[in-house]
């Protein structure tokens, strides 16, 4: 897969962020932290191809977006009511995630360095958050969940992290000694990430909108 087409793929983002735009004031404000999720995907995006053609690395936006999607992840769940009353063990995730990120950057290694270890860790929380959401969707949902936009999301967080979690350790043990492999995962990663995208679109475009209220009339 030669660089312009994974640019192409990876710019598809621009598709759903902007329907975000357009559908936002009408979608329901417990989806907001995945709308502005998407946003800031998108703008990730622009930023490393901009870098990329003026042959700049983009290592260090790449790391410093880890951390923010993360956090905007955290939120998204708990407006989902994922941790229920335990204020606890959100408190937890969200110094782990944030402990693990300052960690891997500042005392082991360079933001100038990709954060491997961060991606495949906060990656395997939110896969297994997510088959424990779409677990209780099946219990507690009567509607069908293709059309579902919390089943849809949850369902393109386990492929993608998924995915993303066997890339890196690849990445990490040997992946980088054979071009043909290298280039291989590389084209995996992209097609999974337009997937995730595909995926983010339907689930915009099926959010719920506000409950609108009215007085009764006299």
């Amino acid at each position: 897969m030669n660089f312009y087409l994974r640019v192409l793929l990876s710019l598809t983002i621009l598709f759903p962020a902007i329907i975000g735009i357009i559908r936002f004031k009408k979608i329901n404000d417990a989806y907001y932290p995945f709308i502005i999720y998407i946003w800031v995907g998108a703008i990730n995006e622009l930023l490393s191809v901009i870098l990329l053609i003026w042959r700049y690395s983009n290592i260090i936006n790449l790391n410093v977006y880890l951390l923010i999607e993360a956090m905007l992840l955290m939120w998204q769940f708990t407006l989902w009511r994922f941790f229920g009353k335990s204020k606890i063990l959100r408190k937890l995730l969200y110094a782990a995630l944030l402990s693990f990120w300052l960690t891997e950057n500042f005392l082991l290694y360079s933001i100038t360095r990709y954060d491997s270890y961060f991606t495949i860790f906060y990656s395997t929380i939110f896969t297994f958050i997510s088959i424990s959401s779409i677990n209780q969707l099946i219990v507690t949902e009567r509607k069908s969940l293709l059309q579902n936009p919390k089943f849809i999301i949850c369902a393109a967080f386990v492929i993608y992290f998924t995915i993303v979690i066997l890339s890196e350790v690849f990445w990490l043990y040997g992946v980088s000694q054979s071009v043909a492999f290298s280039n291989y995962v590389i084209s995996i990663s992209n097609i999974n990430n337009f997937i995730a995208i595909i995926l983010y679109t339907l689930a915009i475009l099926w959010m719920p909108i506000k409950h609108r209220f009215t007085l009764p009339s006299s």
